[in-house]
């Protein structure tokens, strides 16, 4: 589980694509130490589990179907990536309760800007409808 709160902005280092369609990333995460092999972290609001790990540079796997229904499939070596720590028993939750797990993927139907503030709104997959507040 996760806040939803962006901890950390982390750097692509390295994208290694995989026959099947996959694709493993090196990610520099500025955590100081790094999350345990196995850990769970939100990259940009995904969740993925942590592979191998070496001071602040994890290695994650995304599998295709992750790739295709969110922004992950877009990167690049170098793209800035949000992200967080698993919430541990006891951790303040100052967002929302969130699982990193993707159930669909939403339209962008329209972006208005008005200063500095930027309204995005979005059509909902009928089937995920009820689940969205």
């Amino acid at each position: 589980m996760f806040s939803g709160i962006v901890e950390r902005i982390g750097r692509v280092e390295d994208i290694e694509r995989s026959p099947g369609g996959g694709s493993r990333l090196a990610i520099r995460t500025g955590f100081g130490t790094a999350p345990s092999a196995g850990a769970s972290v939100a990259v940009s609001g995904v969740c993925l589990t942590v592979e191998r790990a070496h001071e602040d540079l994890i290695h994650v796997t995304a599998v295709p179907e992750t790739l295709r229904h969110t922004t992950l499939g877009t990167l690049a070596a170098g793209a800035r990536v949000n992200l967080e720590r698993a919430l541990r028993v006891g951790d303040e939750i100052g967002g929302h309760w969130v699982q990193g797990h993707v159930d669909g993927a939403a339209r962008v139907a329209g972006v208005t800007r008005s200063g500095a503030e930027v309204l995005v709104r979005v059509e909902i997959p009928e089937p995920l409808r009820p689940y969205v507040a």
